[in-house]
């Protein structure tokens, strides 16, 4: 009886233990590994002349919450030719902090015209995982980025250019002109800015500025451009059509010149809202919707027509009341048209704001149903009757009024 008590009690304290051991397991640290990664598993770069040069970038990621120190080899044929930037062998990285580095590529003048494959293994130092205060297992990581190379003896000439702005300045101050060109080629460029300036209502061209080319780009690099340009423009605003010819690329903007110290506005046409699809007769409601972008408070108002596609028959000149839009506020300046005739029609204008206009926007309106003049011109003969029968019976009454003066004498 006495051994089948203990083994009894034994079997109770294991089942305590166990039970314990369950509850307390959730909360113990774990000691899982950790991983590292890459936005880009491997690298082409191809068409690279002798003695040319070709770079692109990789971000170094890890799930790791605590700093992960790592390090980089180069493999493969063309390891002498490949570069590291920032140029330091060491560097660390976590979740939160993900590592930049730039591979690039400069086969030497005498390589070969053929292709070549290589690679860098990014590798971890030993890393610590914790947990709750209290350290788990030491591990490490690895992972191989593949690289490709073509050599090739043809040159190829290729850009593009965007983030084209003039920004606005005072009387007699030079204007900044920025612009960013990503040179898509196997060959060096500096590319030449030309500047065509209108005036306010783009009718008049009032400058033409040629900016030269002073910045080297190398291939299958982007670089950004700031340019202080000079200029003797008087107060008001303009705008301008930047074209980068190499790049066949161009820009169509606006910007100011301001008296010194003042307030530059600035405003934009979001859209103008129309229904797509009406009939004849009905009164279509139209809405340009703006922002005020500026610091103070502007009066706008929206002004512009109502034509068929061709543009040879306007419906409506549009020229609303004013509203006052404040700071970083939106209105819907509203206008109507109350179409007669069936067909397809554009809504097209701008927004005058403090005596400076936006990018023009446009809208389509279709219109169902009959044609409407000829009962709007029998509405004008009918009026046109009626005046003719007051003024006979107005004749009539004279005439009854002075039978009688003559029948009183």
């Amino acid at each position: 009886m006495g051994g089948v008590r203990n083994f009894e009690s034994v079997v109770s304290l294991f089942l305590v233990f166990s039970s314990l051991f369950l509850l307390v397991l959730p909360v113990l640290p774990a000691a899982s590994a950790f991983g590292i990664g890459v936005n880009k598993a491997s690298l082409s770069f191809d068409d690279v002349l002798q003695a040319g040069y070709a770079q692109d970038r990789v971000m170094v990621t890890t799930d790791s919450e605590a700093p992960v120190s790592g390090t980089y080899q180069l493999e493969g044929d063309i390891a002498p030719w490949v570069r590291i930037m920032p140029n330091a062998t060491n560097f660390t990285f976590s979740h939160d902090k993900p590592y930049a580095m730039t591979v690039i590529v400069e086969p030497p003048p005498d390589a070969r015209l053929q292709n070549y494959t290589g690679g860098v293994r990014i590798l971890t130092g030993t890393v610590a995982r914790t947990g709750g205060g209290k350290i788990g297992t030491s591990t490490r990581a690895a992972l191989l980025i593949r690289l490709g190379l073509g050599i090739t003896g043809t040159e190829h000439l290729e850009c593009r250019a965007g983030g084209i702005q003039i920004k606005s300045t005072e009387i007699g101050q030079p204007f900044e002109l920025v612009a960013s060109v990503a040179n898509k080629g196997n060959v060096r460029i500096s590319p030449d800015f030309t500047i065509a300036v209108y005036d306010q209502y783009q009718e008049r061209l009032v400058k033409n500025i040629t900016v030269p080319g002073s910045q080297e780009i190398l291939p299958t690099v982007t670089a950004d451009f700031l340019k202080q340009v000079q200029q003797d423009l008087p107060v008001g605003q303009y705008w301008a059509r930047v074209d980068v010819p190499l790049c066949h690329a161009s820009s169509f903007l606006t910007f100011d010149v301001l008296d010194r110290g003042a307030i530059a506005d600035k405003g934009e046409l979001v859209r103008v809202e129309a229904q797509s699809w009406a009939n004849t007769g009905d009164i279509i409601p139209i809405h340009a919707i703006f922002r005020n972008l500026g610091s103070r408070t502007v009066s706008a108002k929206f002004k512009g027509t109502i034509t068929t596609p061709s543009g040879d028959k306007i419906m409506k000149v549009i020229d609303t009341d004013a509203y006052n839009v404040p700071p970083g506020q939106t209105a819907s300046i509203e206008t109507f048209f109350n179409p007669t005739e069936p067909g397809r029609f554009i809504v097209a204008g701008r927004v005058l704001y403090n005596s400076k206009l936006t990018f023009q926007k446009s809208a389509i309106i279709n219109v169902r149903g009959p044609f409407l003049q000829a009962a709007s011109g029998y509405g004008w003969l009918l009026l046109i009757l009626l005046a003719i029968i007051i003024l006979v019976l107005l004749i009539l009454i004279a005439k009854r009024k002075r039978r009688r003066r003559g029948r009183g004498r």
